[in-house]
């Protein structure tokens, strides 16, 4: 039997991704927002979207209930002989503009339409035109709830209406809250009422023409609203023995007042002196893990079971074994080298940031807040492909040296195996999914250094931080036979508790304000991600006292952070810099 290589491979060269032996079984689950489209709009009951859609897969669908149109019918013969399909194609093209009061397209497909996709096309027009265009588009609409407007279109930053570099005219490009703004407007002159999902993106590729740094590509579609079962760890170990406690923290148990938050900091030998962590001390209860210190069995204090998932295992242990003694004022948790790529600073230094945190500020909207602002790096783009997503599975097999990729791949299975504890739980649990789905994504920032809020620590047991630690342990030990556990690479195994910080901090309870993720019991993916990447300009101003930054886009802002080539500072880098 080949494997999953093999069979990505052959459909590479054959065309016959059917053929994959994970296909049909990935049918079975059926993605937002496609399922939400497809339960309330198609008309097709729940329990049987998922054979509708597997069918569809197979047997492809009726090309004729689907329209074009553009301004010139050449245009489209153009898409035949691109894409040869002339003979077989029976979708009707209609060569009309939209803005002609009467046009072709108005007169045949008034009322008709269901969904209309526009793709790069708002953004030609200036303010006005888009408001008359968007009440042409719903006068194509059926005028019935769950009609749609989909697509994408150049926007900024900061909405405005810009000349054309070109001439010809003006041209207006939105951001979220102006695009709301115009089908506000659009619903009050049509008698309708529109929910408005926007979001923007960094585009990256926009330097040409009329665009600029703070030139975003905002798109517009129904959101994934699933819901996911990760607010507990379930994790079952087969070990035989847990590691004892020798974790603790000196003097941590014993601070009365709370008030100083403590620093807990994972480092091993190669990340040199940490005495730069010591003026740091009047700020934080300082607890400094060397990860790969010969072992003391003397001492209860500041050591780790093992050098295992880079900074997960000094994290865990810290808190399962100081659990009662975490500080009111919350927890920081950073790397030991002062200096490194990662650090979101102008010259990365870590000790530089960390005296300029503003702890009470970064804990004040959720309770976590990721150390890093920018975006690059993170799967905070939504250019990144999901996870789990048929991209990463084929970038797995032509680069099988790629860590990243390789837990990308495997995030969705561990969090199955975290949250849901026995194998038959791996697809859902009480109605909650547990696997994420191949078209979902955990967007998160790198590099797994940040503050959580005592409280939110308490979200999870201490059990359960134990179960976590010993998923880690689990994967290391050859004798172990457990599925579920850690994969054994400790590079991968980091990696996708990279992922999960920010799942298991970020607020679960119900609160009046909307700041919790939980809902009916499971956790908003599309509520986690927008907690997990605020806008740069926000969070630079929010931790650092870097406020009014100019040139900000969603995921940076000019001279605040560069991600250095091969993700490494030059060899010289701390003794020039310290």
């Amino acid at each position: 039997m080949s494997g999953p290589g093999q069979d990505i491979k052959e459909a590479l060269s054959t065309g016959n991704f059917k053929e994959l032996s994970w296909y049909e079984p990935e049918l079975e689950t059926v993605t937002e927002p496609a399922r939400t489209l497809l339960e309330k709009y198609s008309g097709i009951p729940a329990d049987q979207v998922k054979e509708h859609v597997k069918k569809l897969t197979f047997d492809g669908a009726p090309s004729e209930n689907l329209y074009g149109s553009d301004l010139r019918m050449d245009f489209m013969e153009l898409g035949y002989e691109l894409f040869l399909d002339k003979n077989r194609l029976k979708s009707r093209f209609i060569a009309s503009d939209i803005l002609d009061s009467d046009s072709a397209l108005l007169r045949e497909l008034s009322g008709k339409v269901d969904i209309i996709h526009a793709g790069s096309f708002f953004h030609l027009f200036d303010w006005n035109q888009q408001v008359q265009v968007a009440k042409r588009a719903v006068s194509i609409l059926r005028h019935k709830p769950g009609s749609l407007i989909v697509g994408r279109q150049v926007g900024h930053v900061e909405a405005q209406e810009a000349l054309r570099r070109s001439g010809g005219g003006l041209r207006y490009r939105h951001n979220p809250e102006s695009w709301q703004k115009m089908w506000d407007q659009v619903g009050n002159e049509t008698g309708s009422k529109w929910k408005v999902e926007a979001y923007a993106e960094p585009y990256f590729q926009a330097m040409r023409h009329d665009h600029d740094e703070s030139t975003t590509r905002l798109r517009f579609a129904p959101q994934s609203h699933e819901t996911y079962a990760w607010n507990r760890i379930r994790y079952k170990t087969t070990s035989a023995r847990l590691p004892e406690s020798r974790g603790v923290c000196p003097g941590l148990a014993t601070a009365t007042d709370g008030k100083k938050p403590v620093l807990v900091v994972s480092r091993v030998s190669s990340d040199g002196d940490p005495s730069w962590l010591e003026p740091l001390a009047d700020k934080y209860h300082l607890c400094v893990y060397t990860a790969d210190a010969p072992p003391d069995p003397t001492s209860k204090e500041l050591q780790v079971p093992a050098n295992r998932g880079h900074e997960a295992m000094a994290y865990l242990t810290f808190i399962i074994d100081n659990y009662a003694s975490i500080p009111a004022a919350g927890a920081v948790f950073v790397h030991g080298s002062r200096w490194a790529w990662h650090n979101d600073a102008p010259d990365y230094d870590n000790a530089a940031l960390l005296a300029a945190l503003d702890v009470p500020a970064a804990l004040a909207p959720w309770g976590y807040h990721n150390l890093r602002c920018d975006w690059s790096a993170s799967t905070c783009p939504p250019s990144v492909s999901p996870q789990g997503s048929l991209e990463n599975s084929f970038q797995a097999v032509v680069e099988p040296w790629s860590a990243r990729t390789a837990s990308d791949v495997a995030l969705p299975r561990a969090l199955a195996a975290l949250f849901g504890g026995d194998a038959k739980y791996t697809m859902s649990r009480e109605g909650l999914r547990l696997r994420l789905g191949r078209g979902d994504a955990v967007r998160s920032q790198c590099c797994a250094q940040f503050v959580a809020a005592r409280n939110n620590i308490w979200q999870h047991s201490r059990d359960e931080y134990i179960a976590l630690r010993q998923w880690l342990l689990d994967g290391s030990d050859e004798k172990n036979r457990n599925p579920s556990a850690a994969p054994r690479d400790d590079r991968i195994a980091g990696r996708i508790l990279s992922y999960v910080w920010h799942i298991l901090f970020l607020k679960h309870e119900e609160t009046a304000d909307s700041s919790s993720l939980d809902t009916a019991s499971g956790i908003d993916l599309e509520r986690l991600n927008r907690r997990a990447c605020p806008r740069a300009g926000e969070c630079y101003c929010r931790l650092y006292g870097r406020c009014n930054l100019e040139r900000c886009t969603p995921g940076s802002c000019r001279g605040q952070y560069h991600l250095p080539s091969d993700y490494k500072l030059p060899d010289d880098w701390a003794t020039t810099h310290s």
